[in-house]
């Protein structure tokens, strides 16, 4: 697991190269659309976030979803993609 790997400094190559090359797992689009409408989503995106762009296809999606419904919002931070390390 990369996760386990992560607790050693040396294997941080290992753990990127497992991040980066592995699946990406599954879009979000499918779970957001089963979601009832009145149900609150908190999309937070990082402007500089160079590994899911928020021009690209999930970040449209989101932007879309918020103005389209009151209950989701779409916040967009001065952040990478991972905003809770870049801008704690």
């Amino acid at each position: 697991d990369y996760l386990e790997l992560a607790k050693n400094k040396d294997a941080a190559v290992e753990v990127l190269r497992q991040i980066y090359t592995n699946d990406a797992g599954p879009l979000p689009f499918p779970a957001a659309e089963a979601l009832p409408e009145e149900f609150p989503v908190l999309a937070v995106w990082g402007d500089r976030d160079n590994l899911a762009s928020i021009q690209g296809p999930v970040g449209r999606y989101f932007r879309d979803r918020a103005r389209r419904l009151g209950a989701t919002r779409f916040e967009e931070i001065s952040a990478g993609h991972v905003p809770q390390d870049d801008a704690p």
